[in-house]
């Protein structure tokens, strides 16, 4: 068994060093081997292959809208309000900013707010500031959005 395995192995070495040597033809004049080109047979290339995909006509799914408050609480999470406010607004790094007025919620948005606070000016629009002027004015209202996937088109909570 030894021996097949060797001879196997030989074969492919061989095989393999005679594909990637050049080709050699012996010189008769001087007894000296010198390469020599082999002209290989070219073959014809082929146009091409364009894939199409079958024709679809999309289907466009619009996901009812989320009520002003909803639209708040969502850029409330997407921003990161919470993170100093709470989650509800009820403050925590930062200052209570639950049932805030509009005025005072614009301006801090807008400008910001000393120290801690920067301005969301480039980041929001006067519709997400009164978004989430509406939002604050829901939290502990029955209809205050309370869910937590700001990423889903329609969170269900």
């Amino acid at each position: 068994m030894k021996n097949i395995h060797t001879l196997l192995i030989g074969s492919m070495l061989a095989g393999l060093l005679a594909a990637s040597s050049p080709a050699y033809a012996h010189d008769d004049d001087d007894g000296d081997t010198k390469p020599v080109k082999v002209k290989t047979a070219k073959t014809p290339k082929k146009p091409p292959v364009v894939l199409t995909a079958p024709s679809v006509t999309p289907v466009l799914v619009t996901a009812a809208a989320l009520s002003s408050a909803g639209e708040g609480r969502r850029l409330y999470l997407k921003l990161n309000c919470y993170g100093c406010h709470g989650d509800r607004g009820a403050g925590g790094m930062g200052p209570k900013v639950a049932h805030a007025e509009y005025g005072d919620v614009s301006e801090k948005v807008l400008q910001g707010a000393g120290e801690g606070m920067i301005s969301y000016k480039a980041y929001v629009t006067t519709q997400d500031v009164s978004n989430i002027a509406a939002y604050l004015a829901s939290i502990g209202q029955p209809d205050e959005p309370k869910f937590k996937d700001w990423w889903v088109p329609v969170p269900t909570k």
